[in-house]
């Protein structure tokens, strides 16, 4: 577990598959939507939760920039995302916290 120092970003909202899901299809279906531009749209601007999807801007003044605009952002195209960009936003994350210590 990481701690960042005051001022970074962290953007988490986990949701993942069962490797025995009784409805696999629905669960991608669902997991699309879930990180979709509307879902993203209404996690910030009615639920106030921070997200991570490019493109997405708030209505409210209380987040002034893109979240990705924010130090210790580290944007990502999840559309293409490979293993080795996973472990290379790890290495960048972990940089940037150690340079702000």
């Amino acid at each position: 577990m990481i701690f960042p120092p005051e001022g970074f970003v962290v953007v988490g909202y986990p949701a993942a598959i069962l490797a025995r899901a009784p409805h696999p299809n629905a669960a991608k279906l669902f997991m699309d939507y879930y990180h979709g531009e509307s879902f993203q749209n209404v996690f910030l601007n009615i639920d106030g939760v921070a997200v991570g999807r490019l493109g997405i801007k708030s209505k409210h003044e209380f987040y002034p920039k893109p979240i990705y605009e924010i130090k210790g952002a580290i944007e990502m195209d999840w559309t293409k995302i490979t293993k080795r960009d996973r472990q290379e936003a790890v290495e960048e994350f972990r940089r940037l916290v150690k340079e702000a210590r």
